[in-house]
């Protein structure tokens, strides 16, 4: 099982900045300049817009969660990578939060956790986070039957 951020928030961005793009092409067009400055310039708003949304698509993409039969591996990064390996047998508490704006979406955050108190892995933003939870917490329990 591999684990990554959902994309729903990262579109949603993408939407809003095209959305945000054509009004302002709209309003360029019927408003050429204001107070002689020419109303173009308003473009740098989606375009910030896209930027932090591309930021966001690439931290995703390079976040991942990966749970195999007998252990969960974090791992993180582009050029450098860091990875935490922990037990699959070891995991105490799996643990599911949503704000209410990730539940109106679907979306939620899911932590693993062991015995130590920096032992703590947490995934942010996973489509279906309870069916995530329950489906790590059978693996859990699997492994620990063996």
């Amino acid at each position: 099982m591999v684990l990554r951020s959902s994309v729903k928030l990262i579109i949603l961005a993408y939407a809003v900045s095209g959305l945000l793009a054509i009004t302002v092409i709209a309003f360029a067009f019927s408003t050429p300049t204001i107070g002689g400055l020419s109303t173009y310039w308003l473009l740098l708003i989606p375009l910030a817009v896209d930027l932090i949304a591309a930021s966001k698509h690439i931290t995703r993409l390079a976040t991942k969660l990966i749970i195999t039969e007998d252990r969960v591996r974090y791992e993180t990064g582009i050029l450098s990578k860091s990875t935490r390996v922990m037990e699959l047998s070891k995991v105490q508490d799996v643990r599911m939060d949503q704000r209410i704006g990730q539940r109106i979406i679907g979306i939620g955050n899911v932590s693993l956790e062991t015995a130590g108190e920096t032992s703590r892995i947490e995934m942010a933003n996973i489509d279906g986070p309870q069916k995530v939870a329950d489906h790590i917490l059978e693996m859990v329990r699997a492994q620990r039957q063996k």
